[in-house]
Formats: structure tokens, sequence, C-alpha cells
């Protein structure tokens, strides 16, 4: 999971989703000294003794940087910021029967504001598992270095770094057809190369007469079309494809191919960091 730098100076409002959570008798606050004990209790036993552990250091901080999401006297959600490193968001984390409600958003950009007012400019999202959702939220961008592993790839303290950088990839020459097909419902795909900061190549051979999955990316893809015609559902919009056609897909836009003629559509792809 890549680290991600989001920017603080146009945070989006968090009052509509507060008044939203309010009405469904969910709250957002910074936790009380006193509540330590409960609140390392529920991520202990929802997530894990390590995110504990992480959140633990909020409480040495004044005010507490970290909130939690409440129904009544429950904890059902936290966020934590300034805990893992200087500048960082979380760990953060809703329990399983709350997702889908806005709360993990609301403690995202709670902690973004506490950060804002600590005087950061920027802020980093360590280890951030839905990119998408943050890409999105907060227009946070993935930092495409140490193959995005940041603080949690590192086995010593930045300042003390003692082992070589990380190799980069060499040179590679591979033949299509020492790669296996990778079987999906409307195609098959294979692969091919990779290279730095999530780069990769490969092929794919559309053979469904229907639209099948709608696929979305985080990062970018560029399509080409090598043969077979067919019809390419781009940003909710169809057009005809062929040899020769080359198409531009941002980071978060669906799409999806069928064929239109006796044979599938072959396409070589492309992916890059956004």
């Amino acid at each position: 999971m890549p680290d991600m730098l989001v920017s603080l100076v146009r945070l989006p409002p968090i009052e509509p989703i507060l008044e939203k959570l309010r009405g469904e008798g969910i709250t957002i606050r910074r936790p009380n000294p006193w509540e330590q004990g409960a609140l390392r209790n529920f991520i202990a036993s929802e997530f894990s003794e390590g995110w504990a552990d992480e959140t633990s250091v909020a409480f040495s901080h004044r005010p507490v940087t970290c909130f939690v999401a409440m129904e009544g006297e429950r904890i059902v959600g936290f966020a934590a910021y300034e805990c893992t490193r200087r500048g960082y968001f979380g760990p953060t984390g809703v329990a399983e029967g709350y997702r889908g409600r806005g709360i993990g958003k609301a403690l995202f950009l709670a902690c973004l504001r506490g950060l804002q007012d600590l005087g950061y400019t920027y802020a980093i999202i360590g280890g951030a598992g839905p990119v998408g959702f943050y890409r999105k939220v907060a227009g946070a961008m993935v930092i495409p270095m140490d193959g995005g592993r940041g603080i949690y790839g590192l086995e010593e303290d930045p300042k003390f770094l003692s082992s070589p950088p990380p190799e980069l990839p060499g040179p590679s020459v591979v033949g299509e057809e020492e790669v296996a097909w990778e079987e999906h419902p409307d195609r098959r795909s294979r692969d091919l190369v990779s290279g730095l900061w999530g780069f990769s190549l490969g092929v794919a051979e559309y053979t469904s007469e229907e639209f099948g999955e709608r696929q979305t990316h985080e990062d970018q893809e560029v399509l080409y079309v090598v043969s077979g015609s067919g019809e390419l559902l781009l940003g909710g919009q169809v057009q005809e494809i062929g040899p020769g056609t080359a198409v531009y897909v941002p980071p978060g836009v669906e799409h999806a191919i069928r064929r239109t003629g006796q044979e599938p559509v072959k396409v070589v792809y492309a992916h890059g960091s956004a």
C-alpha cells in the first residue's frame, strides 16, 4: 500500500456530513483522556494491536490528535493523525456494521482539519489502503517513491539509513506467448512487463458481444486497438473502435469494450501513476 500526499489548502466541507450523521445518531469528536482504554480495546479487537499502539501516541498531544465516531456511548470508528510521524494521517477504521455511511469520510476530513490547524500545508496518508477513496474525497495523489512503501517499508529510521537503495528494474524482453492468459467473463488478458512507479504493459482480447465488467483504475491507462472492431464505453458514452484507435482513460473513469465483428477486439494497454 503506497503513501499518498494531500493538500490541506482547500479542504471539502465537513458540516453537511456531520449534520447527516447527527441525524443518524452518530457524532464525531475527540476522545477524552479517560476514554483511552476504551478506544484501545476497540481498535485492538476490530483491527490490530499495531494500530492501537500507533493511535495511543495521539493522547500525548494537546489537544488529542485523533477523532472517534460515537453512537451513544459506543465507539464505532476512529481516525488518528500526527502519530506515526509528523504530518501523517492514520491509522483509521470504522466498525464493519457501520461502513458505507460516510463515517470514514467525516473522520478523515476532521483529521485533515486538525493537521491544518497545526500549520501544515500538506499531509501524508501513510500506507493508504483505499487509494481511490482518498483521491475522490480530498484529491490525494500517490507518492511514486520506494515502490510506494513509505515509512512502513523501512527497516531503519530514515535519518540512519545504511542499506543500499532498492535496485531499479533492469531491461527485459518478453514474448507475448511466454505469458499465460488470465481469463475474465468478457475478455482475457496478459500482463507482459512492468517498471517503475506502477508502469505496466499488456494485451487483452475482448470476446463478448455485450459490455462486460465496468473497469475503473486508480492510475491512468492508455489503450491501442491492434485488431478487431467493437465499441468502447467510456465515461458513459459509447464510441466505435477499430485497428489504430488510441484511447486515454483518466483515473477513476469507468470503461468497457465489446466486439461487434467476428473476431475479438485485441488491445494493447499500458498503466502508469496518475
